[in-house]
């Protein structure tokens, strides 16, 4: 697998409060507390809860105006020692390092990856593309663990079920399509599509995968040094 993503420089803090979907409130070790933005608009109930150990990092502004100056990035499972990433940007950025370096058997057939490929009105997280044979691919990330099973979604997505209805009609073109999840957290022994948070994700699941669409997941490897794909696991629809 590629080598691990690092974080940069993380700085320990305690969980405070969550105002909105997309501002913690955190206590630095000092005793500062400070806003920081949550990168992962979903529930995190299980996850974000006062006295949570967490780490933040001093946001990369780019010279962009923010109401943040910390991202939160990593959550300490329930003290257990086992970190989360609730980057969700970060596996969309695992597959493409796997996918270009050709890491991954089920992919390494494909030459070329173009990463947010448009299609008619959408846009998958990948097409991958060889002379004469074309793959879409779309990366879920999972950061929910219930009854030990990696479960997707933590909320309603409508955008998800639209991709996975999207990448069947690909299959029945003659494509090549995949739904990727990628559980940021090592303690996924498997992945499963959350039915009671969302049935028509679910629904939408099962008939993609009975129409050709492929289903892969991975765990990862995360620490604050960083985050690397570690093994494939199961998905069960």
């Amino acid at each position: 697998m590629p080598d691990r993503i690092s974080l940069g420089t993380l700085i320990e803090a305690t969980f405070v409060e969550r105002p909105n979907r997309y501002l913690g409130i955190v206590d630095l070790t000092d005793g500062t507390r400070i806003r920081a933005h949550v990168p992962d608009p979903g529930r995190l109930t299980e996850l974000l809860v006062p006295g949570a150990r967490v780490f933040v990092r001093h946001a990369d502004t780019d010279g962009k105006a923010r109401k943040t100056a910390y991202d939160l990035l990593l959550v300490d499972y329930q003290h257990t020692g086992i970190l989360v990433s609730i980057l969700t940007t970060l596996p969309n950025r695992l597959m493409r390092d796997a996918l270009e370096q050709r890491l991954m058997p089920e992919f390494a057939d494909f030459t070329i990856v173009q990463p947010e490929f448009r299609h008619g009105n959408s846009r998958f997280d990948f097409r991958l593309s060889t002379r004469d044979a074309f793959a879409y691919v779309e990366v879920k990330s999972v950061s929910l663990l219930r009854d030990g099973v990696g479960m997707f979604p933590d909320a309603p997505t409508t955008r998800g079920r639209k991709h996975v209805d999207e990448l069947a009609a690909l299959r029945a073109e003659g494509h090549r399509a995949a739904v990727v999840f990628v559980a940021q957290r090592g303690d996924t022994p498997c992945v499963r599509p959350e039915a009671n948070t969302d049935p028509a994700f679910a629904d939408a699941l099962r008939n993609a995968a009975s129409a050709g669409v492929e289903l892969y997941a991975w765990n990862c490897d995360v620490s604050t040094a960083g985050v690397r794909l570690a093994e494939r696991i199961p998905v069960e629809t």
